[in-house]
């Protein structure tokens, strides 16, 4: 099943600088060196995950 919070990518939003990637004081962010992506953790950077879990981040939603 397609992964719901990267819809499939494998990457997601950064956290640190809310994908824009820039840092505390405009410079590159560190946590994604400035891309404002960072590898998406619910589905280990796959874009897919099993329908079970699929069902779980559903409910969390």
């Amino acid at each position: 099943m397609k992964c719901k919070p990267c819809d499939g990518t494998g990457k997601s939003k950064c956290a640190d600088c809310n994908g824009d990637g820039l840092g505390y004081g405009h410079g590159k962010c560190m946590a994604c060196n400035g891309s404002g992506l960072i590898e998406c953790t619910q589905c280990d950077a796959t874009g897919k995950v099993s329908l079970f879990r699929w069902m779980n981040l559903k409910k969390a939603e």
